[in-house]
């Protein structure tokens, strides 16, 4: 018997760097997509603070202009469906 299985958006291959942040954050895909994706940046409170296409291999977010503190990253695919999110440490 299987329980609780969720599907998992699929082979999806993103990591985050640095984490922690000073400057900027690299966004890194290794698998290509047919479909269009975006990034979203939120602060805690759940607050929309940037977002971008992903149009490469590697997407650079500008991060110095955030204050000290947590964030989300959440990679989106059309239709705002989440494909992997990330906690983001702002120093």
């Amino acid at each position: 018997f299987i329980l609780g299985t969720e599907e998992s958006e699929s082979n999806s291959s993103f990591i985050v760097f640095p984490n922690p942040i000073t400057e900027n954050l690299t966004l890194e895909n290794s698998i290509s997509y047919n479909q269009k994706l975006e990034y979203q940046l939120l602060d805690m409170q759940g607050k929309l603070i940037g977002k971008g296409s992903i149009n490469s291999a590697q997407t650079l977010i500008m991060a110095n202009s955030l204050t000290n503190g947590t964030y989300f990253l959440h990679v989106l695919k059309q239709g705002n469906k989440k494909v992997q999110t990330f906690k983001i440490i702002k120093n």
